[in-house]
């Protein structure tokens, strides 16, 4: 038996030049100065646990922002009712795409914009995790070298968590206080935070190609020849 790879290491690649990455950190309305933390494809109750955690850090890091993202875009305006009730400032970002504000938490209700955001984040969280919803793809960040934090329930990316981990290019946390111990600690530490990023960036490099052996694997097997 021939074992091709997994396909989920088989993302595109993706690439942005420093002005898009420019143009989006204006629209975020932040400068280089700023860090960026990235929450990614959440679920219903774990907007507000990311929030405390981002509460809980921004003490120690008074300039740090907040990007969350959704699973679901449509329900960034009740993510900002949840947030306001707790006291949290949150814009909606389609709102300011030609009128960038300033606020310390954005709710991303665009699609196809999350992927571009993890090239100018400083960390990324995935959702999902947090509640048990088995875990998203945490390789678009990795494609960025970002590091990449997730929750105890990465149970439909299990082997995709299990080697980024085994390089050290994640961090897994069981609950929101160590996940936001593990934040604080990148913030303050931005070599292994950019060490994390390039061994996350490593393991999505050496196991691309799945695609590849497969398409060979079903020729050759096409034209007689045997996997063994």
């Amino acid at each position: 038996m021939t074992l091709a790879g997994n396909i989920k290491f088989d993302y595109p690649l993706k690439t942005m030049t420093d002005t898009e990455k420019n143009e989006l950190k204006s629209w975020f309305h932040m400068d280089d100065t700023q860090p960026l933390w990235v929450a990614g494809s959440t679920h219903p109750k774990e907007e507000s646990m990311v929030w405390e955690v981002f509460h809980q850090v921004r003490r120690q890091v008074p300039d740090l922002k907040l990007l969350i993202a959704p699973r679901d875009p449509g329900r960034c305006k009740q993510v900002a009712r949840d947030l306001a009730k707790k006291g949290g400032e949150s814009i909606l970002l389609s709102t300011t795409r030609d009128n960038p504000k300033d606020a310390p938490v954005m709710l991303l209700d665009c699609l196809g914009v999350l992927a571009k955001a993890y090239a100018v984040c400083d960390a990324a969280f995935i959702g999902g995790s947090l509640v048990p919803c088995g875990g998203h793809n945490p390789l678009e960040p990795a494609m960025f070298k970002k590091p990449i934090l997730f929750g105890p329930h990465m149970e439909d990316f299990a082997e995709v968590a299990d080697l980024l981990l085994a390089r050290a290019g994640a961090c897994q946390v069981n609950d929101a206080d160590a996940l936001a111990d593990t934040l604080a600690d990148l913030q303050a530490c931005p070599e292994r935070a950019a060490q994390m990023g390039h061994l996350a960036f490593g393991v999505l490099e050496e196991n691309a190609g799945a695609v590849d052996r497969t398409l060979a694997m079903l020729s050759s097997l096409k034209t007689g020849g045997k996997c063994v």
